[in-house]
């Protein structure tokens, strides 16, 4: 899969020198949650995907919107730099890429008129709001590499990075994830809001409010990072599915909501698209009716999105929350309501600071 990020000439100048691509952020109170935005962003990001760097207007520089004109496959990440303390966060890139001599301009790439629409790029232009990365589909990053081969009549010049490994990386994993305290909390913003993000404690992430995720974004984050892994796919997809690829925070339309987390499955000679909504806490009735209607229209969404391409696909919803409350697990028509409306749930735990996921059964809660 591909991902498309914002950056200015003078960071493509840099990521040219170096072969990495290099993130920050202005944490600013909840620091936590926009630390674990940022990193569900980089998590989600695996080694051979597609990097496009989209050059925006610089107005510290001047420099102007460029629009595509590189493509890059990374090679591992995300890492901490302890040396960095503007952008922190590392993705480090295969050695070699490619440049086209002509930009593909955002007004070409964002065709409305087109019989293929690039609708992740779309709805990442529509927010007009700061996201590390978003992601898009296999046929969007062919779409989007055809558009570039078409404009340069197929010509491009190869990028070789040296590659030097830069000193004092630290691999970024939820693996390890503690208690958010006050201390913490107090130490973090004594800190100028530009630096906060070189300031987290990456050995030990604080996620973790008890034995709940601190934000539903710590949620997304973990599962980011391992929802691939044989556990978590096997009971979110079956076992014998294959991920072909999956995003998080994707924008829904150009109305300014996002779906949580899309994966693209084939399973038994189907193409699956799952839609899945986060939820941090337990919910009641009404909760849980909300998050399935989100569910609903998001799908609706997706379906509609991949029939641009003219590709055949089933649409599959996934909830994950902490639980239910009573009045869900009393409720008689429960089981019948998830099951009119295709809804498989699942619940996180965290048991010795280790997140699992689990199947929703009459007998949990």
């Amino acid at each position: 899969m591909g991902h498309l990020v914002k950056i200015h000439r003078r960071g493509i100048n840099d990521l040219l020198k170096t072969g990495i691509y290099s993130i920050r952020a202005n944490l600013r109170d909840r620091w936590e949650k926009t630390t674990a935005d940022v990193l569900a962003d980089a998590f989600c990001i695996r080694p051979g995907d597609y990097l496009f760097p989209w050059i925006t207007y610089d107005k510290i520089t001047g420099d102007k919107n460029e629009g595509f004109k590189y493509v890059f496959k990374v090679s591992s990440g995300p890492y901490y730099s302890d040396e960095d303390t503007e952008f922190p966060i590392k993705i480090i890139l295969e050695k070699t890429g490619w440049e086209y001599k002509n930009a593909l301009s955002e007004d070409s790439a964002l065709d409305l008129f087109g019989s293929k629409l690039l609708w992740n790029m779309i709805g990442f232009k529509s927010a007009g709001r700061g996201k590390a990365n978003t992601h898009q589909t296999i046929e969007e990053d062919k779409l989007l590499i055809s558009k570039l081969d078409n404009l340069n009549n197929n010509l491009k010049t190869n990028i070789n990075f040296k590659n030097d490994k830069e000193k004092n990386l630290i691999k970024i994993t939820t693996s390890k994830i503690g208690e958010y305290t006050d201390i913490e909390n107090k130490r973090i913003i004594s800190f100028p809001v530009k630096e906060r993000l070189s300031k987290i404690n990456y050995e030990i992430l604080p996620f973790l409010n008890g034995n709940k995720f601190k934000q539903e974004k710590c949620l997304e984050a973990w599962l980011m990072e391992f929802l691939d892994s044989t556990t978590n796919k096997d009971i979110l997809f079956g076992d014998q599915a294959k991920i072909n690829w999956f995003g998080n925070y994707l924008f829904y339309g150009v109305q300014g909501s996002n779906i949580d987390i899309v994966a693209d499955v084939n399973n038994n000679n189907e193409r699956q698209v799952f839609t899945i909504e986060l939820k941090r806490d337990k919910l009641n009735v009404s909760e849980l009716k909300e998050a399935v209607a989100q569910v609903d229209s998001y799908s609706d969404y997706l379906l509609r999105a991949y029939s641009t391409y003219g590709l055949n696909t089933v649409a599959k919803k996934i909830i994950i929350c902490n639980g239910f409350k009573r009045d869900c697990l009393k409720d008689k028509n429960l089981k019948s309501f998830l099951h009119k409306n295709n809804i498989k749930i699942l619940f996180y735990e965290i048991i010795n600071k280790t997140p699992k996921l689990k199947n929703f059964t009459d007998k949990t809660g």
